[in-house]
């Protein structure tokens, strides 16, 4: 079941308060193309958690990539950008509203740039020898298995897109739908078991 598909059954069973007609699944699907992404990701680091991953994936070539944050423990994208910029300059603007949490990176994050600026304290695993030193100690070890739960989100999220044979401009717009349609998900489950959340999270 895709995940528009989930987030439209909650509408209509309630879960969401829609005081007219309800739209099909495919209004709602394209209805999301207009919800505030920035909005939606601001509201996520409210509820973050403690442990983010970051990472990049490449999608067709080494210029398009989707950029990610990822609650480990939750498994959901916290915040994502679809775009051909550097990782780690990506990684600044979306560690932003992050105080407080534990953000851990590969070795593509470790620029000085990326460690000085956003929010969040980071701990990436550095280049060469270094990297070698830091992955012999056992809490380095145990604290980086969970950026590697990105990775398995990537490959699971890529076997469900037919990338090669559709155009750019549709592979973003479906990736950042998907994407969106799962921070929607996981807040309206959150909101089901804690509607006091409500309060905090939209006011």
């Amino acid at each position: 079941m895709s995940v528009v598909r989930e987030f439209y059954d909650e509408v209509k069973r309630g879960n969401i308060y829609y005081p007219y007609k309800l739209p099909t699944r495919q209004t709602l699907t394209y209805r999301m193309k207009y919800i505030d992404k920035a909005k939606i990701s601001g509201i996520m680091k409210k509820v973050a958690g403690s442990i983010l991953a970051i990472d990049s994936s490449e999608l067709r070539n080494k210029k398009e990539r989707l950029h990610a944050l990822y609650n480990s423990k939750e498994k959901v994208v916290v915040d994502f950008e679809v775009s051909e910029r550097r990782e780690w300059d990506v990684g600044i603007e979306m560690t932003k509203g992050c105080k407080g949490s534990l953000i851990i990176g590969d070795r593509g994050y470790h620029v000085k740039k990326f460690r000085a600026e956003g929010e969040g304290e980071k701990i990436i695993r550095p280049r060469g020898k270094a990297g070698e030193e830091f992955m012999k100690s056992e809490l380095m070890r145990a604290i980086y298995r969970k950026r590697w739960e990105i990775e398995y989100y990537f490959e699971r999220l890529k076997l469900g897109l037919v990338i090669e044979k559709i155009n750019k401009a549709t592979l973003f717009t479906k990736l950042t739908i998907r994407l969106i349609g799962q921070e929607l998900t996981y807040l309206i489950g959150m909101l089901k078991k804690q509607p006091k959340l409500y309060t905090v999270l939209f006011t």
